[in-house]
């Protein structure tokens, strides 16, 4: 099961880059994250009305501290689609947020993975080395992996954080999540004088 739900997770975060990249060159990568959080947060409260779940200040906490570092990654992530490429970005993104749980679990839960395990660490890492040579992209290979670095460290944290969380707590986790994020985004929007809007023609790609 939760390699099923890791698959169709790939696959919605790969369908809506589909339609971000289309958006963040014509908005500034706070205001699209203001409203991709935005609705997050709509799907977590009516989440709330058909998953049971429990309200634990505990798992809130956790659940707001992951909501900041994936705010940040979706930032860097946003930026780096612009001055580089996906094909840089996403696998740099990808084995990030797949390594920072795993790394704190054996580091600090004392696991110890499969060797399967660790033989698919050293293939994705190696893999990185291969998607990265685009040499027609030239210097925006190395800004690409500087944010990419950056995304996936913000989004490794952020996952690592928010699944520290207990079960019972339901979506409480998620709102807590997206409801942190959305309190950064839109003082950032506020600090920087952006809106908190993306373009009208531009909205509905983004939500």
């Amino acid at each position: 099961m939760a390699a099923l739900l890791g698959a169709l997770t790939s696959l919605a975060i790969g369908f809506s880059d589909l339609f971000v990249m289309r958006v963040v060159s014509r908005n500034h990568v706070v205001t699209v994250t203001v409203t991709i959080v935005g609705v997050a947060l709509g799907v977590g409260l009516l989440g709330l009305l058909v998953v049971d779940g429990a309200f634990v200040a505990r798992d809130v906490a956790f659940g707001a501290a992951g909501g900041l570092g994936m705010t940040v990654g979706i930032i860097f992530y946003f930026r780096g689609l612009l001055v580089s490429s996906a094909g840089v970005m996403t696998p740099l993104v990808a084995v990030q947020t797949a390594l920072w749980p795993l790394g704190y679990g054996v580091v600090v839960d004392g696991s110890r993975p499969h060797m399967v395990v660790w033989i698919g660490v050293v293939v994705a890492i190696s893999s990185l080395l291969l998607t990265t040579i685009s040499p027609e992209l030239g210097d925006r290979v190395a800004a690409g992996v500087r944010l990419g670095v950056c995304s996936g460290a913000g989004f490794g944290l952020g996952v690592t954080l928010s699944g520290l969380g207990a079960e019972e707590s339901g979506m409480w986790i998620l709102v807590a999540n997206r409801g942190a994020s959305l309190v950064l985004v839109v003082t950032a929007a506020l600090v920087m004088g952006l809106p908190r809007l993306p373009n009208p023609g531009d909205r509905l790609s983004v939500v």
